[in-house]
């Protein structure tokens, strides 16, 4: 049996011997929020959540939210504080404070490299955006991970403590408890599902919980919401990174060229582009106060298309005018 298949036969039978032959139960609570289960660890815990239905404390470690639902803050195990950019299409860390150290985050179209004390370290991922290596400043390779199909980490070399693992490049953290944030919810790698249920509901798939589809070498899910296509992923933080007249424009042309986007062509624009963010949007069979969101349900899930679209000629004529590198 090939390794990879080994590993993910492992994890399987993890979580079935947590059912079956240790008689786990999993209590979850009238919100869909498991309030009792195995950490990543495998170790039995509580899980305790605010009225919102966000995580507050696991495994001894707590967690506080500003008012706009991005945590800013991380108490008892691997304490820490974070300054949080709110505005790019995936809101960014932009400094981690930890035992008195702070480090500093630079961006591209994904997370590029940190700097602590005066020294970088420069991150390289995988097809998913998982950290397989930083190198320093004299491009030595200072640390190494490998990970199971489903974001457990399999083997680390090195002394680096950077949350930015599994799915890394798109701002997923692994916490000191081994929990994963992805923004919306925390994601469970033992459990290779979330630890509450898709605030979207069954506009982010049929099954609440689950991951990715069930496919992450293939998809990801950075905001804890619906599976998406990495290389539409990329090609939307590019588009964000354009003059406000291009996004309509582009937006506007791209509108004409989807049917599942008809009616929301405009409103989409407007919303998405126009800087209302806390409006309540509908789009298509869409509805939810984040216009990100709207994003994230609508575009990303007609990935092969959009794909297509911004790669045709004129579109990339346009992104190369903006200086953006083609795909």
């Amino acid at each position: 049996m090939p390794t990879s298949e080994r590993i993910v036969t492992g994890q399987f039978l993890c979580a079935l011997r947590d059912l079956v032959l240790n008689r786990i139960d999993y209590i979850h609570d009238a919100d869909g929020n498991m309030t009792y289960g195995p950490l990543p660890s495998g170790s039995l815990a509580p899980y305790t959540y605010d009225t919102r239905n966000r995580l507050t404390n696991a495994g001894g470690s707590g967690y506080r939210c500003n008012p706009d639902g991005l945590r800013v803050e991380i108490t008892g195990t691997g304490a820490a504080t974070f300054v949080v950019d709110p505005n790019a299409a995936l809101s960014r860390t932009l400094m981690r404070t930890k035992s008195g150290t702070t480090t500093y985050y630079v961006y591209g179209v994904g997370l590029l490299y940190e700097e602590t004390g005066g020294s970088t370290s420069t991150y390289h991922f995988n097809q998913i955006g998982s950290t397989l290596a930083l190198t320093d400043g004299s491009q030595t390779v200072t640390d190494r991970w490998s990970y199971a199909p489903y974001g457990a980490a399999v083997s680390h070399t090195g002394s680096s403590d950077t949350s930015f693992l599994f799915n890394g490049e798109l701002g997923v953290m692994t916490d000191a408890n081994g929990l994963q944030y992805m923004r919306a919810r925390y994601y469970n790698p033992r459990l290779m599902r979330f630890i509450n249920a898709d605030p979207i509901k069954f506009d982010g798939g049929l099954n609440w919980y689950v991951f990715v589809g069930n496919n992450p070498i293939g998809r990801v899910d950075p905001l804890g919401l619906c599976a998406q296509n990495p290389a539409t992923n990329a090609l939307i933080q590019q588009l964000l990174t354009l003059p406000y007249e291009q996004r309509s424009q582009l937006l506007k042309q791209a509108g004409s060229a989807f049917d599942s986007w008809g009616e929301m062509q405009n409103e989409f624009t407007q919303v998405i582009f126009g800087g209302k963010l806390g409006a309540s949007v509908s789009v298509g069979q869409v509805v939810t106060g984040d216009a990100i969101k709207v994003l994230d349900a609508t575009v990303y899930n007609s990935g092969p298309a959009l794909i297509n679209y911004f790669k045709s000629p004129s579109t990339q004529q346009t992104i190369q005018q903006s200086g953006l590198v083609a795909v």
